[in-house]
C-alpha cells in the first residue's frame, strides 16, 4: 500500500513538475521561440523534431543564418513546415492563404498538393510589414521573394532586415478580424472619419485593418488588410526601390505618398 501511494505521488505529483513550461537549453540559453523561422530553406510555424530527439525551435527568424535555437516548452505544438509553393483547388500559392479557413486565419499546406494537412501561419509576435525595408543593402517598397529557397512572399517587420532579421509571410487576402477575413469595403467610416484605404488607427499590433461594411460605426465589422492592400506602397513584388529618384521635378531619397 505504501509503495502504491509513493507511486501515485510520483506519477501524479512530481511528473507535472518536470514538464517544461517554457523554452530551455539549446545554444541560446532557453530564449523563446520565434515564429516563423527558417530551417533548411523551409518555413516553420511550429516546433519541429527534425534532426532532434526533442522538439526544438529557432530563436531568431532564420536558423539557417543565425544558428540559434532552444528546446520547446511542452505546451507548444510540433508540426511540419509550410511547403511553398503549394496547390489548393488547382491554384498555386507562394504565401499563406485564407481560403476555406473557418475563422479567416491564414494557413499553408505542408505538402506540395494540399491533402488536408495544414499549419496556421501564426507569428509569435504579430506585426505589420514595414515599407520600405532594407534587405542585403537594397530598399524594398513591397513584399518580395528575394532571398528565399522556397519562393515564398515575405516582408520585413522592421526598417532594416539586415540588422534586426525580423520578418513575416505576406498575406495577399484580408484575414481575421470579427468577420473571418471578409473583404474590405472602401470607403468606410470609423469614429465619424472616412477612410478610402486601410488604417492602423487603434490597432494595438499596428497591423492595417479595414471595415467590411460602409460604416464601422454602425456595424462594427472589420478584418485585417492584405499586405498588398490599398495602404501599401507599390504592388510589384520582387521589385526594389531606386534612390534617389525624380518625380515631377522633385528628387526623393525615400518612399513618398505624393501623387
Amino acid at each position: 500500500m505504501a509503495s502504491a501511494i509513493v507511486f501515485l505521488v510520483y506519477t501524479c505529483g512530481l511528473l507535472p513538475l518536470l514538464a517544461a513550461w517554457k523554452e530551455y537549453g539549446g545554444n541560446s540559453g532557453g530564449k523563446p521561440c520565434v515564429f516563423p523561422f527558417v530551417y533548411q530553406g523551409k518555413t516553420y510555424y511550429t516546433c519541429t523534431n527534425k534532426n532532434s530527439h526533442k522538439p526544438w525551435c529557432a530563436t531568431t527568424g532564420s536558423y539557417d543564418k543565425d544558428r540559434y535555437w532552444s528546446y520547446c516548452a511542452d505546451t507548444r505544438p510540433t508540426g511540419e513546415p509550410c511547403h511553398f509553393p503549394f496547390v489548393h483547388k488547382n491554384t498555386s500559392h507562394i504565401t499563406c492563404i485564407t481560403d476555406d479557413s473557418p475563422e479567416g486565419e491564414p494557413w499553408c499546406s505542408v505538402t506540395k498538393n494540399y491533402d488536408h494537412e495544414r499549419v496556421f501561419c501564426k507569428a509569435s509576435e504579430p506585426r505589420p510589414c514595414v515599407f520600405p525595408f532594407i534587405f542585403h543593402g537594397k530598399s524594398y517598397c513591397s513584399c518580395t521573394r528575394d532571398g528565399t529557397i522556397d519562393g515564398q512572399l515575405w516582408c520585413a517587420t522592421t526598417p532594416n532586415y539586415d540588422r534586426e532579421k525580423e520578418w513575416r509571410n505576406c498575406i495577399l487576402q484580408a484575414y481575421g478580424g470579427n468577420t473571418n477575413g471578409k473583404g474590405c469595403n472602401f470607403p468606410f467610416t470609423y469614429k465619424e472619419k472616412t477612410y478610402s484605404n486601410c488604417t492602423s488607427v487603434d490597432e494595438p499590433s499596428g497591423r492595417p485593418w479595414c471595415a467590411t461594411t460602409p460604416s464601422y460605426d454602425k456595424h462594427g465589422e472589420w478584418a485585417f488588410c492584405a499586405d498588398a492592400g490599398p495602404s501599401r506602397e507599390g504592388t510589384n513584388h520582387n521589385k526594389t526601390c531606386t534612390f534617389p529618384f525624380k518625380y515631377k521635378g522633385n528628387i526623393y531619397s525615400t518612399c513618398t505618398k505624393d501623387g
